[in-house]
C-alpha cells in the first residue's frame, strides 16, 4: 500500500521534494471536523498498522500518519473517476430499482489495489451496512444499508481552490448517511445540505427500491450549487436525457444552475450518452441488460471513451427486488475481460 499511496500523491503534487507537510495539514484539518467515533476507529487502526512508526516518507513501511491518510485519499488527494446508473418503475423488468455502479481508481503500477478488494459488513448496535471497498478502509466508497439504500461517491471537479480548514470528509459523511437514513431521497438531501462543509466538489449516487437520485455537491458557492438531482430535474443547457424512469451520473454536474463541467467534457458526454441510449433501447431493462450496457465496449481499447475501462476497480450491480448484489472485481493483472465475471456477494 505504501508505494500505491505515493503514486496517488505524485499524481496530484509535483513539487513537494520530500516535504509532505501540506498533506499532513490537510489531514489534521479534516480530522478535527469528522465525528469522534470515526476518528477513534481510524486512529485505532493506524496505531496497530503503524506499530510506533511516524511521519510521511517513502521508506517501504506504513506509518501511523500514512495509515490515516489512506483513509482520506478522496478528500485529500482525489484520484477517482466513476459512473453509475439506475432504472426503476416501468423501466425496470422487476418494477424495483436496478442499480449499476462503476468505481474507477488507479490500480497501481503493480495492480496492488486488485489484491485488496474487500466486502466488509459494518455493524453498530441495530445499524449495519455492507461496504464494497479496499481492505482497511473505514469510510464509504460504495455502501448498501439494511434498508436497501445504496450510496456511491464520484468525482466532479469544479476547479475551485482546495480548502481543508474547517472542512470535513465527504466519504465519512456518506458513511454517516448510510447509517442513519432509510430512504434514498432523504440521504441525498442530507448530503446536499452539508455540501459547503466538504473539500472537493463531487457527486453521490443514491438509490433505494423505488428511485435514484444524485446529490451534486459544489462546496464553492461562487462556482455552483449543492442540490439533489432526480430524473425530473431541469438539466443545464446543452444536456439531454431521454430514458424515462432512469437516471445516470458521470464525473460532472448536470443540474441547471450548477457548475458546468459537463458540456465541454467529451469523456463525460460520451458516457452520459452511452447510458441514455443503452437504457432507452428496451421498454424493460433487466440486470442482464444493465451488464450489457456497462460492458458494451472493449475495456482495453485506448482509442475510445467507455464506461467499463482498465481503470475499473469494481462494477457493482444491485437488484432491489431480491436484495442481491453482484460485483465484478478488477483482476490482479493488466488484462480486462470484455465479459467480466460477476460474483454474488449479498
Amino acid at each position: 500500500m505504501e508505494p500505491y499511496l505515493f503514486e496517488n500523491i505524485d499524481m496530484t503534487f509535483h513539487d513537494l521534494d520530500g516535504d509532505y507537510s501540506v498533506i499532513q495539514k490537510r489531514v489534521e484539518h479534516l480530522l478535527s471536523q469528522i465525528s469522534t467515533e470515526y476518528v477513534d476507529e481510524m486512529k485505532g487502526f493506524a496505531e496497530i498498522i503503524g506499530n510506533g512508526k511516524h511521519g510521511i516518507a517513502r521508506d517501504g513501511a506504513i506509518s501511523e500518519e500514512e495509515a490515516m491518510l489512506i483513509q482520506l485519499i478522496p478528500d485529500v488527494i482525489r484520484p477517482t473517476q466513476c459512473c453509475a446508473a439506475a432504472v426503476y418503475g416501468d423501466r425496470s423488468s422487476t418494477g424495483s430499482t436496478i442499480t449499476a455502479r462503476i468505481l474507477e481508481w488507479p490500480l497501481g503500477n503493480e495492480s496492488q489495489m486488485a489484491k485488496v478488494h474487500a466486502v466488509v459488513h459494518f455493524k453498530q448496535k441495530e445499524k449495519s451496512f455492507d461496504s464494497y471497498t479496499v481492505l482497511g478502509l473505514f469510510n464509504a466508497l460504495s455502501v448498501y444499508n439494511d434498508s436497501g439504500v445504496f450510496l456511491a461517491i464520484l468525482d466532479s471537479d469544479s476547479g475551485s481552490e482546495y480548502v481543508s480548514e474547517k472542512k470535513s470528509s465527504y466519504t465519512f459523511a456518506v458513511r454517516e448517511a448510510a447509517e442513519n437514513f432509510t430512504k434514498a431521497e432523504e440521504a441525498a438531501r442530507y448530503l446536499a445540505l452539508r455540501g459547503s462543509e466538504m473539500t472537493f466538489s463531487h457527486n453521490v449516487f443514491v438509490t433505494d427500491a423505488s428511485r435514484g437520485y444524485v446529490a451534486e455537491i459544489c462546496p464553492d458557492k461562487e462556482a455552483g450549487i449543492s442540490a439533489v438531482r432526480s430524473e425530473k430535474s431541469k438539466l443545464m443547457q446543452g444536456l439531454n436525457w431521454n430514458a424515462s424512469d432512469a437516471i445516470c451520473v458521470v464525473n460532472g454536474f448536470a443540474l441547471n444552475g450548477n457548475y458546468d463541467n459537463m458540456t465541454g467534457s467529451r469523456h463525460n458526454l460520451i458516457r452520459w450518452s452511452m447510458f441514455d441510449e443503452g437504457l432507452s433501447k428496451k421498454d424493460k431493462i433487466s440486470c442482464a441488460d444493465m451488464k450489457d450496457v456497462l460492458t458494451s465496449v472493449d475495456p482495453n481499447n485506448i482509442n475510445v471513451s467507455k464506461l467499463y475501462s482498465n481503470y475499473t476497480f469494481q462494477m457493482i450491480l444491485i437488484d432491489a427486488a431480491t436484495g442481491e448484489v453482484e460485483i465484478a472485481f478488477a483482476p490482479n493483472q493488466k488484462e480486462f475481460s470484455l465479459h467480466p465475471q460477476f460474483v454474488k456477494v449479498h
